[in-house]
């Protein structure tokens, strides 16, 4: 197995970094009041991580309810028993947590 070492040259960055925010390699940090509501925006946002390319929505914007409960499959559970030699063992234990 051969091991390919890459060296990056990051110099160049720094040229005008004092007129870039820290969001594109800069310096400059924002200090207006829509800075602060993004942040606080950011914090609260969950990332999202896309694993098929068809999971990618077509608009960044929010999908509408109607399309969220159109899209959703209405597929019934499907419902697994359990097994006769668990449900004699298992049936005590419920009767008394139901008592309480």
């Amino acid at each position: 197995m051969q091991v390919l070492m890459v060296a990056f040259e990051f110099s160049e960055l720094w040229d005008g970094a004092e007129d870039r925010g820290v969001k594109r390699a800069g310096i400059k940090v924002a200090d207006a009041k829509e800075a602060e509501k993004q942040l606080i925006r950011e914090k609260g946002v969950l990332m999202v991580m896309y694993l098929n390319e068809g999971d990618i929505p077509e608009s960044p914007s929010e999908p509408f309810l109607e399309e969220l409960v159109s899209s959703q499959q209405t597929i019934p559970p499907k419902v697994i028993p359990l097994p006769q030699e668990l449900r004699v063992h298992i049936q005590p234990f419920l009767n008394a947590w139901l008592m309480g």
